[in-house]
């Protein structure tokens, strides 16, 4: 939490822009956040700015705190990434699943992505109407598991987190990955 409230604090300290909020290509951490971020660490005890390195992070949304925070230890919980963006990133929450839905999360799979195992929600009639528009937003996010560890694979598999941003203006925008979101957000 305190590395979300401080980069937060210091983009408007600096008189940056929403978008340098969502697509910042440096984090304020501590030597213990450099150590979950797999990075070198800051110099000093305390908070610093340092330049991610080559890779998928950037702004706030590619946070261990958010990502952690919208996923689960079991999971990356794409559903819920999504929603969380659609709600609270484009203010266009969705209505919660019918009463005639059951809305629990598809088992893991041998051989199968997080992605293959929702697929289901694309398919069926009941539920493609929103989840068409949360889970490719949830997908953007499969380069980093359940608590916002960059991973490439998806249970020896290669992540794909290609997606569309629909039902925004001026028009829908493509993307690959969570940082290209962001920047089209």
């Amino acid at each position: 939490r305190e590395e979300a409230h401080r980069s937060f604090a210091h983009v408007m300290k600096t008189g940056g822009t929403w978008n340098e909020l969502l697509t910042a290509r440096y984090g304020i951490v501590d030597r213990q956040l450099a150590q979950y971020y797999a990075m070198p660490g800051p110099a000093g005890a305390g908070f610093e700015k340092v330049d991610w390195p080559t890779g998928r992070r950037g702004g706030l949304l590619t946070l261990g705190a958010f990502l952690a925070t919208h996923g689960k230890p079991s999971g990356s919980s794409p559903v819920h990434r999504g929603a969380v963006i659609r709600a609270r990133v484009l203010c266009q929450p969705t209505p919660p699943p019918p009463p005639n839905v059951d809305a629990t999360p598809p088992p893991e799979q041998a051989g199968r992505t997080t992605r293959e195992r929702f697929a289901a929600h694309s398919n069926s009639p009941n539920c493609s109407g929103c989840h068409s528009m949360i889970d490719p937003l949830g997908f953007a996010f499969e380069h980093f598991d359940g608590v916002g560890q960059e991973r490439s694979m998806d249970n020896g598999l290669p992540v794909d987190a290609t997606g569309t941003l629909i039902a925004t203006t001026p028009a829908d925008v493509t993307f690959d990955g969570a940082r290209a979101l962001s920047e089209a957000i």
